[in-house]
C-alpha cells in the first residue's frame, strides 16, 4: 500500500451544502422588519433604500451613543474588530479572546508555550496538528469526545479505517454512541458530560503511584516545577483528595476499574494518537479539561512524536496549514481609528442587557466592566447596533435567554443571511442576503482564506473561482 496515497473527501455538511444555493426558502433580495423583533415577519426593499437604512442608522447611532455603540459580531479574533467600516467610520468597538477557541488556544500558550494571538496575527507558523498519515504510526488511536463522522471532512475516517485495517486499537470516549463510535472503536467508554478532566485526573493518579510515566522524555522536556505542583493536587497532597479512578467515577461516571486499566493500556503503548474535540474547550472551565489531555501526552511521552499528537486542536481537520497564505493589497489607506478592546467576544449580549442597570446606577461602572470582561479603568461600551455576519449567536453563545434579551434592547439589528427563519436572522431590522461562499463568491470572509483560497487546512493553496451566479439579487458583503 502507499502510505502516500490519500482520498480528499468533504465531510457530511459539504455532501448536503451543494443543495443550499437552490433551496426554494432562500432569501434573495434586502429584506425589512415589518413585525417585531423576533417574530420574523419581513418585506422585500431595493438596494438603495437598505443601504440608505442602514448608514443613516450608523450616523445617528454614533452621534447619539458615541464611538463605542456599534458591535459586529464577530468573525475575527484575538483582539480585533470585525467591524470593516470602524477605522473609517471612526467607531466600533473590539473584543477579546475567541469563544470559539479560547478554551484551547489559552492552555496552548500554557502548556505548550504556542501564543496562537501573536502566531495568527505575525504570519508565523502556527500548526500543532497532525498530518495525514501520523495515525498510521499510532499503537492505540483515542478519539475524546470527537465524532468524525459529523464534524470533520471525510479524509479523517479514510485515514481512521486504513489505520484500524492495519491493525491499530481505537478507543473512543463520548457521551452517546456515535456514529464513529459505531464505525470505529474497538471500545466505547462512555463518560458524563463536562466530567472529562476528572477522568483524565485520575489515570494520570494512576501512572504516579504505579510509576508508568515516561521518565526519560519527562525529565527532558516538562517543566520540573509545574509537574510537581500538579502531581501534589493529583494525589491530594495539597487537598487532603486523592485523585483515585475511585474519586473520578463518582464525577464522570466511568467505573474505577475501566479508568485505571484504561490508563495502564494508555501507558504501555506508545506511541498514542489522542484527539481530543473543540467541543471540550467551549464550556466553562474547559481549559482544565484540555490542558489536562495535553498533561497525559507529555507524561507518557507522545507529544508530537510520530504517531503521537500534542493533544491540542486535534479537533481540527488532518494536515492543518502549516505556512501562512498570501496576503492581498486592498490599496486603501489605513484609517485612522483603532477600535478598543472593551470586552470578551462572547460578553456581548450581557454588555447589552446589563447596560440598563449601569445607566440607572444599580451597578458601577467597575461591576459593569468586570462582568462583561473589560479592564475596570476602561470606558464601558454602549452597544446600540449589532451586526451579525455568517454566525448565528444568538442560538450558539452561553445563555440564549440574554441573547434574545439584547436583541431586542439595541436601536438597530442588521443581519446577513440566506434565511429569514434563522435564529439571528429573526431578530434584524435590515436583513442582508448573504452569498454561498464556497459555490456562489471568490472571497472568504476568515483571514486565512484573502486570497480567495479553499481552506487552508492542507499544505496547498487553491485559487477558488465560483462555480455559480447568486440568485436574485445577492451581492457579496465586501
Amino acid at each position: 500500500m502507499n502510505r502516500g496515497m490519500v482520498q480528499r473527501r468533504p465531510c457530511p455538511m459539504a455532501y448536503a451544502f451543494a443543495r443550499e444555493p437552490y433551496n426554494p426558502n432562500r432569501v434573495k433580495y434586502p429584506m425589512k422588519r415589518v413585525g417585531q423583533r423576533g417574530e420574523g415577519k419581513f418585506e422585500r426593499i431595493s438596494w438603495p433604500e437598505a443601504l440608505d437604512t442602514i448608514a443613516n442608522k450608523m450616523v445617528e447611532i454614533k452621534r447619539n451613543y458615541g464611538p463605542y455603540s456599534i458591535w459586529h459580531s464577530p468573525m475575527s479574533m484575538f483582539s480585533t474588530s470585525s467591524f470593516p467600516l470602524a477605522p473609517w467610520f471612526g467607531a466600533g468597538i473590539a473584543g477579546w479572546a475567541a469563544h470559539s477557541s479560547n478554551g484551547w488556544d489559552e492552555p496552548e500558550q500554557w502548556v505548550l508555550g504556542v501564543d496562537q494571538a501573536t502566531n495568527l496575527m505575525t504570519g508565523k507558523q502556527f500548526n500543532i496538528c497532525q498530518d495525514e498519515f501520523n495515525m498510521l504510526k499510532s499503537r492505540l488511536i483515542v478519539f475524546w469526545g470527537l465524532n468524525l463522522l459529523s464534524l470533520r471532512g471525510g479524509n479523517w475516517a479514510g485515514t481512521v479505517l486504513r489505520a484500524r485495517e492495519q491493525g491499530v486499537p481505537i478507543i473512543c470516549i463520548d457521551i452517546r454512541s456515535s456514529p464513529s463510535v459505531e464505525l470505529f472503536a474497538d471500545q466505547w467508554i462512555p463518560i458524563r458530560p463536562t466530567t472529562d478532566a476528572a477522568m483524565m485526573i485520575a489515570m494520570a493518579n494512576v501512572w504516579f503511584k504505579e510509576d508508568l510515566c515516561d521518565k526519560e522524555f519527562v525529565e527532558k522536556w516538562v517543566e520540573p516545577e509545574g509537574l510537581k505542583q500538579w502531581k501534589a493536587y493529583v494525589l491530594g497532597q495539597r487537598d487532603g483528595i486523592d485523585k483515585t479512578p475511585e474519586w473520578a467515577e463518582k464525577i464522570c461516571g466511568v467505573p474505577a476499574e475501566t479508568i485505571a486499566e484504561f490508563a495502564r493500556l494508555y501507558a504501555r503503548s506508545k506511541p498514542v494518537n489522542l484527539n481530543v474535540s473543540l467541543s471540550i474547550g467551549r464550556q466553562f472551565y474547559g481549559e482544565n479539561a484540555t490542558r489536562a489531555a495535553m498533561y497525559l501526552q507529555a507524561l507518557t511521552g507522545n507529544t508530537c512524536i510520530p504517531g503521537g499528537t500534542p493533544a491540542a486542536e486535534t479537533g481540527y481537520s488532518l494536515g492543518h496549514s502549516t505556512f501562512w497564505g498570501p496576503m492581498v493589497d486592498w490599496q486603501r489607506k489605513p484609517g485612522s481609528y483603532t477600535p478598543p478592546v472593551l470586552l470578551a467576544m462572547f460578553k456581548w449580549p450581557k454588555a447589552i442587557d446589563m447596560r440598563e442597570k449601569l445607566d440607572k446606577g444599580e451597578i458601577s461602572k467597575e461591576e459593569y466592566n468586570s462582568m462583561i470582561g473589560n479592564v475596570a479603568g476602561n470606558p464601558a461600551p454602549n452597544i446600540q447596533m449589532v451586526i451579525i455576519e455568517t454566525n448565528n449567536h444568538v442560538n450558539t453563545l452561553p445563555n440564549v435567554n440574554q441573547a434574545v434579551r439584547a436583541m431586542k434592547k439595541v436601536d438597530f439589528v442588521l443581519t446577513f443571511h440566506q434565511y429569514t427563519n434563522h435564529p439571528s436572522a429573526r431578530y434584524a431590522d435590515i436583513l442582508l442576503p448573504a452569498l454561498y461562499l464556497p459555490f456562489e463568491g471568490r472571497t472568504q470572509h476568515f483571514f486565512w482564506q484573502l486570497f480567495a483560497a479553499g481552506v487552508n487546512w492542507n499544505p496547498l493553496f487553491m485559487y477558488r473561482q465560483k462555480c455559480v451566479d447568486a440568485p436574485g439579487e445577492v451581492k457579496a458583503n465586501d
